[in-house]
C-alpha cells in the first residue's frame, strides 16, 4: 500500500504488524540523446510499484532527485549533492523509526547516490534493518545479459518497457569515448582499464562523451522485450526477497 493513501491512525495501526517500508531513490539526469532525464527515478519507482500491493509491505514516495555532478554539462541533469541527499534521507528514516519501523528496503537507480545512502543507513542503522538494492547491478547478477552501463541497453530497454514513447532511438549517436590514452579506457562513466586491472578517473562526462551514454550494451539494440523480462526477473527476485524479510524480527 502507499503511504500516501492512509490516515496515521491507519498506518499507526499497520506499524504495529512489523511491515517493510519501501523507498524507491533515482536522479533526474541527462541519458544520452535518446533516453529521458527521468531514467534513474523512473525504473526504481515502476519496480516499487510492482510489490507495494505485497501485504504489510508500504511504499514510500519517490525521491526524484539524487547525487550526479559529473552530469552537469548537460541540460536537466539536477544535482542535490551529497549533503542534500544525506540530510532528505535522515530525516525520512529518522521519522520511520521513530513511528517504530523496524524494516526498510531502499530501490536504488544511480550509482552517484551509494555513498549518501550507506552512510545514512550505517549511522541510523541502530533497531531498524536496512536493505539498498541497486536494481541495475541485481539485473546483471541474475543475468549476465542484462549487466550494462549508462544509457545502454540496459537502462534503455527498461525505461522502454514502462514508458516506451520517451525513449527516441532516432536520436541516438554513436558512442565516441575520449580515453585519457590509448591504453588507459573507461568502461563506463568513472572506471577505466588497464592491463589487468581497473581505475578510477573522475571527469565531468561531458568530457568523456559527447552524447552523454557509455557502456557495453549499444542501446541500438533496446527493445520493450528485453526491458520487460529483465524488469519481470528483478520483481521476482523482490517478491521472494521481501518473503524472506519478512521473517526477520
Amino acid at each position: 500500500m502507499k503511504i500516501e493513501d492512509l490516515t496515521w491512525k491507519e498506518l499507526e495501526k499497520s506499524i504495529k504488524n512489523n511491515p517493510i517500508f519501501i523507498l524507491p531513490i533515482g536522479s533526474i539526469e541527462q541519458h544520452g540523446s535518446h533516453s529521458t532525464l527521468g531514467t534513474d527515478y523512473i525504473i526504481p519507482k515502476y519496480l516499487c510499484e510492482q510489490i507495494e500491493n505485497i501485504e504489510n509491505v508500504i511504499s514510500l514516495p519517490a525521491i526524484p532527485y539524487g547525487v550526479c555532478p559529473y552530469h552537469k554539462g548537460f541540460p536537466g541533469s539536477f544535482d542535490i549533492g551529497y549533503n542534500g541527499l544525506f540530510n532528505i534521507l535522515y530525516k525520512i528514516i529518522e521519522k520511520i523509526k521513530q513511528d517504530g519501523v523496524k524494516k526498510l528496503i531502499i530501490i536504488n537507480g544511480h550509482g552517484g547516490n551509494t555513498p549518501a545512502i550507506e552512510d545514512v543507513g550505517t549511522i541510523l542503522s541502530e533497531n531498524i534493518n536496512i536493505v539498498v538494492i541497486d536494481w541495475w547491478r541485481l539485473a546483471g547478477e541474475l543475468n549476465p545479459i542484462y549487466k550494462g552501463g549508462h544509457a545502454d541497453k540496459q537502462e534503455t530497454s527498461a525505461v522502454m518497457a514502462i514508458k516506451e514513447n520517451v525513449v527516441k532511438l532516432e536520436f541516438l549517436k554513436n558512442q565516441d569515448i575520449k580515453n585519457i590514452s590509448e591504453n588507459i579506457k573507461f568502461s563506463d562513466s568513472i572506471n577505466a582499464n588497464f592491463k589487468n586491472g581497473s581505475v578510477k578517473i573522475l571527469k565531468n562526462m561531458k568530457e568523456i562523451v559527447e552524447d552523454g551514454w557509455v557502456g557495453n550494451l549499444n542501446p541500438k539494440d533496446s527493445n520493450v522485450e528485453f526491458g520487460k523480462n529483465m524488469l519481470n526477473d528483478v520483481t521476482n527476485y523482490l517478491i521472494d526477497f521481501i518473503e524472506e524479510f519478512k521473517k526477520v524480527d
